[in-house]
């Protein structure tokens, strides 16, 4: 995953807050963003669209005329290396690892939760191999930071309880299968909570992380699924006309 394909995507989502450069420039209502992270290297316009937090599309793209879809596996990035004990200092900025099961069951996860959304939004079936009409979804987890020390890293005196476990960014690509032309990208990032950002605790142990990864998932395949079919009900994605920085 090449770091400088999702430089924009990434900038855009730290500085999500900042959308006062958006303005509607067609009927479609597609508003697109102005400024020097408004389009991507290769070639993806910013638009204000729900629901993620951000979202880049390729003006003139026929999105309605995909009927299938292909899921690849998850790639998984840590923020940076993460721990491989408990450490005195675990307090600052924690980020523990996982282990080869957990990061399988992650990808199994992910892989299950949005070949179901998208099969069931009753516009695509799934797809064996790459085809004119099938779109190829790519998901990256970056910046992935577990806060709360796995069940083999916490003390045996001792029951952790947390309002997170910690938090996950991740960008989606759909691309056309046959061509890998890019057609729409989408980022967020979200912590890792059983309680849906609410403010309640609950035990740290690998069944709650498990599950609130699980939950998670489900809610990004429905908000992808829910993207698509908005703008696949377009004619096609409308040209954006303005004039962006370098």
């Amino acid at each position: 995953m090449p770091g400088p394909r999702f430089h924009s995507i990434l900038v855009a989502i730290v500085a999500a807050s900042l959308l006062a450069g958006c303005t509607p420039t067609n009927k479609a209502g597609v508003y697109y963003a102005s400024g020097k992270e408004a389009v991507t290297p290769d070639g993806l316009h910013r638009i204000l669209w729900e629901p993620f937090t951000v979202s880049f599309v390729k003006p003139g793209a026929k999105l309605g005329r995909y009927e299938s879809i292909l899921v690849d596996e998850v790639t998984i990035r840590f923020k940076r290396p993460p721990r491989k004990t408990m450490a005195a200092d675990a307090s600052i900025a924690p980020n523990y690892g996982l282990s080869p099961a957990a990061i399988a069951n992650m990808r199994k996860t992910f892989q299950q939760a949005f070949e179901k959304a998208l099969t069931q939004s009753q516009n695509y079936t799934l797809a064996q191999k790459p085809g004119p009409r099938t779109l190829r979804i790519a998901g990256h987890i970056v910046d992935l930071t577990i806060s709360a020390p796995p069940e083999n890293q916490q003390p045996d005196d001792a029951t952790l309880f947390v309002a997170s476990t910690g938090a996950i960014t991740l960008i989606l690509n759909v691309e056309d299968s046959e061509t890998g032309a890019p057609l729409v990208r989408v980022g967020e990032r979200h912590s890792i909570s059983l309680f849906n950002d609410e403010d309640e605790s609950y035990q740290a142990d690998n069944e709650s992380t498990s599950a609130a990864l699980t939950n998670l998932f489900e809610s990004w395949a429905a908000e992808l699924t829910r993207e698509l079919d908005q703008l696949g009900r377009l004619p096609e994605i409308p040209e954006d006309h303005q004039k962006h920085e370098k």
